[in-house]
């Protein structure tokens, strides 16, 4: 049949359905093929996976051990929080490890948690044993010593014998030797000290004997026992702090030592078979990709050649009707009137187009004539819709301010505040730039109201934020009233020092204008200001906790009498 007499639809359904068949067919083996090394990348990314957590796992026993050994050589709880941090963080990648079901990798990680609960648990008794250690060195063991020269004096107010006297002196001065010995061995463990204090006690306890036998007055005899036993439960408290000390530091050096290298050991055998496994995997994965591209290759070469013969037979029967019905609606639409539209009998929508044309002929003619109408009413139209323009535009600039103003002050209000806190806040810890807080409070506000009315109080609060807008009116300031008497001030690299000198000034500036305040004890109004800044050294994790911070500074003011200023105890970096 000549392809002039077959339907234009048709003759495109049967060049898409060809195509369709081959691209179906070159579908199906990149499917299959994709899919098998879909499954070969995804066993490669979990071991992959497995390989980084265990890496991470000995990365976190390393650095378990080095912030226990901080901890308990220096006592910094910032090291004891980071060892409970990293055994929590080597739990998440064991568990996550524990997930893969692997009969080689199991036995280990099973041992690796094993070890992991040791460390923890010895670190735990180190803590206790240590702060036990700080207990005995720094409030048991100095309660007891420094009772020692009191009970001497005690028993030399008696009148005894020159015997006596020297021999209690000597002891004293012996108990003196004992204590700086038990000092120096805490500070630098030395075990020559243990036997200066034991060799000293000795001796001690030997002079007291010798009182005994001097002495036959029994109130002196009873404090005799009482210096001999305070002298016999301060050498025990101190032999319980040696013994606390040598426990804790078993723990450390032998105990959690040896569980850590255990810990880095499973950890490297881990690593070692998961990379060894990757490697495996990434050579699997290269020859199936090298299959894969030359089977598609070979296919798309196929596709593209059948592709250009089949276009070619489709094409050349439809490109002719098309090019000329093409220049004929050109024409149409740039206005031309007086077109020949030729007659085609294929009843397809060649033909249905030509029919088109000429309607679009007609319309033309119709058009020309409601343009001129459509041109006049245009005018008019623009007219109004640029002066409706400039209406809404400037109702849209007064909905925005009362959006995000106080209706009373005019400067910003709580919901505005909220967000530039955010903002603020993530800005000054991308740039490592200080933000500081000021929160104030009107003293006695309620009393003024009651007192002048609640539209002096409004009076009184738009003079109040006169005074903020005229000290804070950097561009970079954000100033908002909180809620009621309440106002906040958000200074962006602002160091503290300046924050506080600001506040300060602005305390002064409210206090310079002698509002009347009668039921104030100081007759004028005053205000109550808390001040917190952050800077990358401090431990504020967002904005509202610097503005929480400030709030406990502002109540301190109140609590210390009102028109002053606070500042966050936790503004300085922690130890």
């Amino acid at each position: 049949m000549p392809a002039q007499r077959v339907p234009f639809t048709t003759r495109i359904y049967t060049g898409y359905l060809l195509m369709g068949l081959i691209t179906l067919a070159l579908g199906i083996i990149a499917f299959i093929g994709l899919g098998t090394l879909n499954k070969q990348f995804n066993n490669q990314s979990d071991i992959s996976s497995n390989l980084k957590h265990a890496t991470k796992l000995g990365f976190y026993s390393a650095e378990m051990q080095n912030q226990a050994e901080t901890f308990l050589r220096v006592g910094q709880i910032q090291a004891a929080n980071s060892v409970e941090s990293g055994y929590r963080s080597a739990l998440y990648e064991l568990s996550t490890l524990s997930s893969l079901n692997s009969q080689t990798s199991e036995p280990i990680i099973k041992r690796v948690d094993k070890h992991l609960h040791t460390f923890i648990d010895a670190f735990k008794t180190a803590k206790t044993q240590r702060a036990r250690r700080e207990q005995i060195v720094k409030t048991t063991l100095p309660g007891i010593t420094n009772s020692w020269g009191a009970l001497i004096e005690e028993y030399q107010k008696e009148t005894i014998s020159a015997g006596s006297l020297a021999i209690s002196n000597n002891i004293w001065r012996d108990l003196l030797i004992i204590e700086k010995h038990m000092g120096q061995y805490f500070e630098s463990l030395n075990p020559d000290q243990l036997k200066l204090v034991d060799m000293n006690y000795q001796h001690v306890m030997g002079l007291v004997e010798d009182l005994y036998f001097l002495e036959s007055y029994p109130p002196q005899i009873t404090r005799l026992d009482i210096i001999r036993d305070s002298l016999a439960r301060g050498y025990s408290t101190f032999n319980e702090g040696v013994q606390t000390t040598r426990n804790y530091l078993f723990l450390i050096n032998v105990v959690m030592a040896a569980e850590s290298y255990e810990i880095k050991y499973l950890s490297e055998k881990l690593t070692q078979e998961f990379r060894q496994a990757l490697d495996s995997t990434q050579n699997q994965s290269s020859s199936m990709v090298s299959s894969l591209s030359q089977q598609l290759i070979a296919l798309s070469i196929l596709f593209i050649l059948m592709t250009i013969v089949i276009s070619m037979i489709v094409g050349r029967s439809i490109k002719m009707p098309i090019t000329k019905l093409r220049e004929i609606f050109n024409r149409l639409s740039n206005g031309e009137r007086n077109v020949h539209i030729p007659t085609y009998h294929s009843k397809d929508e060649i033909a249905a187009l030509a029919i088109s044309a000429e309607a679009f002929r007609e319309a033309n003619e119709n058009t020309q004539i409601l343009l001129d109408k459509y041109q006049e009413l245009s005018a008019q139209l623009d007219e109004k819709v640029k002066q409706r323009t400039k209406e809404l535009e400037k109702a849209n600039r007064r909905l925005k301010d009362l959006s995000v103003k106080d209706g009373l002050t005019q400067i910003y209000n709580r919901r505005f505040l909220d967000a530039s806190l955010v903002e603020n806040f993530n800005r000054a810890r991308r740039s490592a730039l200080p933000l500081s807080v000021i929160i104030l409070d009107i003293d006695f506000f309620k009393a003024y109201n009651d007192t002048y009315g609640h539209q002096a109080g409004d009076t009184c609060i738009q003079r109040v934020t006169q005074a903020m807008s005229h000290v804070f009116h950097r561009s970079t300031d954000t100033v908002a009233r909180y809620g009621g008497e309440e106002f906040v001030a958000l200074l962006f690299d602002t160091p503290a020092p300046a924050a506080h000198a600001l506040a300060e000034k602005l305390r002064k500036e409210i206090e310079s204008k002698n509002i009347p305040h009668r039921a104030s004890p100081l007759g004028y109004v005053t205000v109550s200001i808390g001040c917190c800044t952050w800077t990358p050294d401090t431990e504020f994790m967002s904005g509202e906790e610097i503005l929480n911070q400030a709030d406990k500074a502002l109540y301190q003011s109140k609590d210390r009498g009102r028109n002053q200023l606070s500042v966050c105890s936790k503004e300085l970096p922690s130890e």
